[in-house]
């Protein structure tokens, strides 16, 4: 699936937070030092989302660029990964950068739970 058709998605259907097992992906390596994606701040930056569900969340920006692999073979690619959890509930939870304050993303996936710990994915902006 594309990033625009996953927008598209995104705007039409108020997102649940897609929290499955079985996840895969596949992170390239990190940007170059000090680089960017789009508006992404680099890697190891701070980031947060504010959760309907697992509330204010901060974690570090992990890799750009990455590409999800759901169970039943849908793949999503472009999306960032970072360290902090989310819950069901979350996904279209905005996410920013916690220097700038800026949106940067959406939720859109996430391995574990605020219990156990996880990783959660975004669709840049």
């Amino acid at each position: 699936m594309s990033i625009h058709k996953l927008r598209q998605l995104l705007a039409t259907v108020a997102a649940a937070l897609l929290l499955v097992s079985g996840l895969t992906f596949a992170t390239p390596a990190p940007a170059a030092a000090g680089g960017t994606i789009a508006a992404l701040p680099p890697v190891g930056s701070a980031i947060c989302h504010a959760g309907p569900v697992s509330g204010l969340r901060c974690g570090t920006l992990a890799a750009v660029n990455v590409t999800v692999i759901f169970p039943g073979g849908q793949v999503v690619t472009g999306l960032f990964r970072y360290t902090a959890c989310a819950e069901p509930g979350d996904g279209g939870a905005p996410i920013f950068d916690l220097r700038t304050g800026q949106q940067i993303g959406t939720v859109v996936a996430a391995t574990g739970n605020c219990s156990i710990g996880g990783q959660t994915f975004g669709l840049p902006l």
